[in-house]
């Protein structure tokens, strides 16, 4: 099945990078084991900077990835924050994703490691108090789905705010009388609807203001890949 499917994806002998990932994600594979079956069947993945088809599996696979998306001030970063702590409080280890419209800055301008990196760093590490960030050059945009799985290999989902052109599955956040209609449009990668009214469009609705619903359908289609205690 998994040959079958990055056969069927290529082209010239090729799949993109972004297609392998995504193949990773839908059938819940490490992608490590993407790409020693691509390797065996002779097909290259191609545009890949992030190393992330090379190495030992670890016994993982790719972790489960939701997108928030929906119009401007329809409310994804609040409904995210209301998930977080629903989800952790049934086991889940939850981690984040979100791209700003604009360039971004990791560190107070005028700290050591801001100017380490101004200096011309590739990589400027800060740690410390319970908390890692890094910062790192790219050549070129890096495909969501890879850097998912090389960067939030522990988490058990990631909930990934807007990036609604990405081939992951989606959750719609929506609200009457702020847009004239949802972003979905009959897209097989939609599960659900979150809104503040009823709506018949053939996919589930939930009621926006229910955390521990959403949660629910949530756990359900993500479920946790072995029993661990809940955080309290």
């Amino acid at each position: 099945m998994l040959v079958a499917e990055l056969r069927r994806r290529a082209r010239e002998g090729r799949v993109p990078c972004a297609a392998a990932l995504a193949i990773a994600h839908e059938l819940g594979m490490a992608p490590q084991a993407v790409g020693r079956a691509a390797n065996e069947a002779g097909i290259k993945i191609a545009d890949c900077q992030l190393g992330c088809f090379r190495g030992r599996e670890r016994g993982r696979s790719a972790p489960k990835a939701l997108c928030i998306v929906g119009h401007k001030r329809v409310g994804k970063t609040t409904l995210i924050e209301r998930l977080i702590p629903e989800l952790r409080r049934r086991g889940y280890r939850v981690a984040t994703v979100k791209r700003p419209a604009h360039t971004f800055d990791f560190d107070v301008p005028g700290k050591d490691s801001r100017r380490h990196f101004e200096a011309g760093a590739d990589a400027s590490l800060v740690y410390g108090h319970g908390k890692v960030a890094l910062v790192r050059r790219t050549a070129q945009p890096q495909p969501l789905e890879g850097l998912v799985a090389e960067c939030l290999p522990d988490a058990d989902l990631v909930l990934v705010e807007g990036h609604k052109g990405s081939p992951l599955p989606k959750l719609e956040v929506f609200r009457t009388g702020t847009h004239p209609a949802p972003l979905y449009n009959g897209e097989p990668e939609y599960l659900a609807i979150a809104s503040d009214a009823p709506l018949e469009l053939g996919v589930p609705w939930l009621r926006l203001d229910d955390t521990a619903g959403i949660a629910d359908f949530i756990a359900a289609r993500f479920p946790l890949p072995h029993e661990r205690p809940a955080s309290d």
